[in-house]
C-alpha cells in the first residue's frame, strides 16, 4: 500500500513537473509578438514611396520595370532616418512659385514677382561677366546662371536669391564650358551641358563635343550622364530627354544626322526613340506637299504630362514633331516653316499645351501654341494660337511657361528681332484660357536675353 502510494505520489509529482514544463513552453509565444513591432515601424517609409511608384506607372518609360527597381535603392537609404521625416519629405513638398519670373536685362539677372511687381537684382553682370542661360527652381528658392568670363568660358553659378552667387562646380576642368542649366521639378537636381573644346580652336560651338551632366544641389556628386546636349526634364524628375551631337559635314554651319535619346537621372536605361534617318519623307496626306528631309533634331521637350516628346528640326524647312515618349511611335507633324524654321519648343507644366518659337521666312518672329493631346493635324488648316507675326505687326520671342502652365511670358519686339542674343522689347505675360489668350499685361521694357519662370 505504501509502495503504491509512493508510486502514485511519484507519478503525480512527475505529472506536475511535466505540466510546469508545458506551461513554460506555452508562455514563449506571449513574448514573440513583441519582435515584429520594430519591423512594422521600419515599414512606414516604404509606404511613403508609393507616390513615386505611382508616378512611374502613370507615365512609364520604355523600361518601367528596370526604372522602378532603381527607386527602392534610394528609399532604403532614406528609411534609415525617422519615419516622420521621410513621410514629410514626400507628402509635403515645398510648393511651386507660379508668380516668380527670372530674366536677364542688360547683362544683369533679376527676379520679378508678377503679382506684386517686386523686382530684385540677383546677379550683377558687371562683376561676374555677361550673363547667359538661367534657370529658376519650381520652388522659387534657387537660381542657376551661366556666366561668361573674359576668356569666353561659361561657368555655372548658384544663388539662393539672398546671398551672392557661388560657383556650382568648383573644379571645372580646363578647356570646358558649362551652360544650359535645368532644374528638376522636385528641386533636387540640376542638369547642364558641358562643352569640350575637342577641336582645340579656343571656341565652344556645335563643332565641339557635348556632354550631359547632372549634380545634386550643394555641388554633391557632379557626374556625366551621357554624350549629348540640350537636356530637358520630365515632370516626374526621373526621365531626361536630349539630343546627340551628330556629324559635321564640310562647309556646314550646323551638325547633321543626330538622334533623340532618353535616359533616367541615374544615367541608366538610355535608348533612342528616333533619329534623322527614321523620318518618313512623304507627308502629303497631312497637307504638306513637299518631301521631308530633317538634318538635325533640335530642342527636345516632354509635353502632354510626359506622355510625348516634342522637338524641332533643322534642314530644308523647319518642322515641329512629337512622338510617344514610351515607345517612340505615333510620330506627328504639327507645323512647318518652309524656307524658315523653328527654334525651341517648350511644354507647359501641368497641361498638354506646347509653345514653339517660329522663325518664318518673313523674318518676323512669332509664338505658336498647340494642344499636343490632339490628333495629327491637317497642315492646310490652322490648329495653333499665334502670338506675334506679320499680321499682328510685332515680333514675339523668348517664351517661358509659369509653373502652373497657365501663364506665358515672352518679349514683344518690333518686326525685326532674333531668337538668340539680347533683344530690345517689352516683357509681356499672357494668361491663357485653354489654348487661347484671355488677358495680358506689360511689365516693363528693356534689353532682354533670356527668360526663366519658376518651373
Amino acid at each position: 500500500m505504501n509502495r503504491n502510494f509512493r508510486k502514485l505520489t511519484l507519478m503525480l509529482v512527475l505529472l506536475l513537473f511535466a505540466g510546469l514544463i508545458v506551461a513554460c513552453g506555452d508562455s514563449t509565444p506571449t513574448t514573440t509578438p513583441a519582435t515584429p513591432i520594430p519591423v512594422t515601424a521600419t515599414a512606414v517609409p516604404v509606404v511613403a514611396t508609393k507616390p513615386t511608384t505611382t508616378a512611374v506607372i502613370e507615365v512609364p518609360t520604355v523600361t518601367p520595370t528596370t526604372i522602378a527597381t532603381t527607386t527602392p535603392a534610394t528609399t532604403s537609404a532614406i528609411s534609415t532616418t525617422a519615419a516622420t521625416t521621410t513621410t514629410a519629405a514626400v507628402v509635403t513638398p515645398t510648393p511651386t512659385r507660379s508668380n516668380l519670373l527670372a530674366y536677364v536685362e542688360n547683362g544683369n539677372v533679376y527676379t520679378l514677382d508678377t503679382d506684386t511687381k517686386e523686382k530684385k537684382q540677383v546677379v550683377d553682370g558687371t562683376k561676374l561677366g555677361a550673363s547667359g542661360d538661367i534657370a529658376l527652381s519650381a520652388q522659387g528658392n534657387m537660381l542657376a546662371a551661366s556666366l561668361r568670363g573674359q576668356n569666353g568660358v561659361d561657368s555655372l553659378y548658384l544663388s539662393n536669391l539672398k546671398d551672392a552667387p557661388t560657383k556650382l562646380v568648383s573644379e571645372q576642368p580646363a578647356a570646358t564650358s558649362d551652360s544650359d542649366p535645368e532644374f528638376s521639378s522636385d528641386g533636387k537636381f540640376l542638369l547642364f551641358t558641358r562643352i569640350l573644346d575637342s577641336n582645340k580652336d579656343g571656341k565652344y560651338d556645335f563643332k565641339d563635343k557635348h556632354e550631359l551632366w547632372i549634380t545634386e544641389l550643394g555641388n554633391i556628386n557632379p557626374r556625366k550622364l551621357a554624350d549629348g546636349q540640350q537636356g530637358a526634364w520630365a515632370s516626374d524628375s526621373k526621365r531626361i530627354v536630349f539630343v546627340t551631337d551628330g556629324r559635321i559635314p564640310a562647309d556646314y554651319n550646323y551638325a547633321t544626322e543626330n538622334a533623340v535619346h532618353i535616359i533616367n537621372n541615374e544615367g541608366k536605361n538610355e535608348w533612342e526613340p528616333i533619329n534623322t534617318k527614321k523620318f518618313p519623307s512623304d507627308w502629303s496626306q497631312s497637307g504638306f506637299p513637299f518631301q521631308v528631309f530633317p538634318e538635325f533634331i533640335n530642342s527636345p521637350a516632354f509635353v502632354d504630362g510626359g506622355k510625348q516628346i516634342a522637338f524641332t528640326t533643322l534642314g530644308h524647312s523647319g518642322l515641329l514633331f512629337s512622338l510617344n515618349a514610351t515607345d517612340g511611335k505615333e510620330l506627328k507633324l504639327w507645323s512647318t516653316n518652309y524656307e524658315g524654321g523653328f527654334n525651341r519648343v517648350l511644354g507647359a507644366p501641368g497641361s498638354s499645351l506646347m509653345v514653339v518659337e517660329g522663325l518664318p521666312a518673313t523674318g518676323v518672329m512669332d509664338l505658336d501654341i498647340f494642344d499636343s493631346s490632339k490628333a495629327q493635324p491637317k497642315l492646310d488648316a490652322s490648329t495653333e494660337t499665334k502670338i506675334g507675326g506679320v499680321r499682328a505687326g510685332f515680333g514675339a520671342t523668348k517664351p517661358a511657361w509659369s509653373a502652373d502652365g497657365k501663364k506665358l511670358a515672352y518679349i514683344k519686339t518690333g518686326t525685326s528681332s532674333s531668337a538668340t542674343g539680347a533683344v530690345r522689347g517689352t516683357l509681356v505675360v499672357v494668361t491663357l484660357s485653354g489654348q487661347n489668350v484671355a488677358s495680358w499685361v506689360e511689365l516693363g521694357s528693356g534689353t532682354y536675353s533670356v527668360l526663366a519662370w519658376a518651373k
